[in-house]
């Protein structure tokens, strides 16, 4: 397959430790799929360690797209949750980027996080790979599609969706499209500060965690870094 793998999120804790996972995940996924080409595209934004980001991305062939944070709001209605509307909007623009009829599947993958293992399926049509965590909540972290699926789910008006978090609202996107959801194992650590906000950006959890689902198994749990 041709794969294009987004890299999408705030560049946190540390340019030490992103640099970190965009190499880990690189090599992940050459090594463990070596049958399939994968493409990379960034998207974060402007902080502190965008100069440091812009070089790595150039030092090793990446496509990078810097933004700058979001503090207004598009939509003329009151955003519940602005952290996903972030989520929707980081999405929506990375989509923007890539070329329709290019790839066979789209992956999802946060830019503080690292990749320990991660199960590919053949794409089926109108399907969405992830996990359901519960009745009306699916895995935001990290998933994957078909370029006509992740336009569907990302599309950025979704996130006025129902909806506590990212999570239920990604839920609620999926079903509007009547896409179906597909688990596929994965292992994911995901890295944050426990700083209140980041670049201005309140953090809800402010710990680092992992996810593990093996295909009977759901694990959520904090780590030590």
């Amino acid at each position: 397959m041709n794969i294009c793998v987004t890299l999408v999120g705030v560049c946190r804790p540390s340019f030490t430790q992103v640099k970190h996972n965009i190499e880990s995940n690189i090599n992940y996924f050459t090594n463990k799929y070596p049958q399939h080409k994968f493409t990379y595209i960034l998207l974060t934004y402007i902080n502190g360690s965008h100069d440091q980001l812009k070089e790595l991305c150039s030092s090793i062939g990446i496509k990078c797209i810097f933004i700058d944070n979001i503090t207004s709001f598009i939509f003329p209605v009151k955003i519940q949750f602005e952290n996903g509307y972030r989520l929707f909007y980081s999405m929506n623009r990375i989509m923007d980027e890539i070329p329709k009829d290019t790839y066979d599947c789209v992956l999802r993958v946060r830019l503080d996080s690292e990749i320990v293992h991660f199960e590919l399926h053949n794409i089926e049509p109108n399907t969405y790979y992830s996990f359901k965590e519960s009745p009306n909540k699916v895995v935001d972290n990290i998933g994957y599609a078909s370029y006509n699926v992740m336009k569907k789910v990302w599309k950025h008006e979704n996130c006025l969706l129902k909806g506590l978090g990212g999570e239920e609202v990604l839920y609620s996107a999926i079903q509007k499209n009547n896409i179906r959801i597909k688990s596929f194992n994965f292992h994911l650590k995901l890295y944050q500060s426990n700083d209140s906000t980041f670049d201005g950006v309140p953090q809800w959890s402010k710990r680092s965690r992992e996810w593990m689902y093996d295909g009977k198994n759901f694990i959520l749990r904090d780590i030590d870094t």
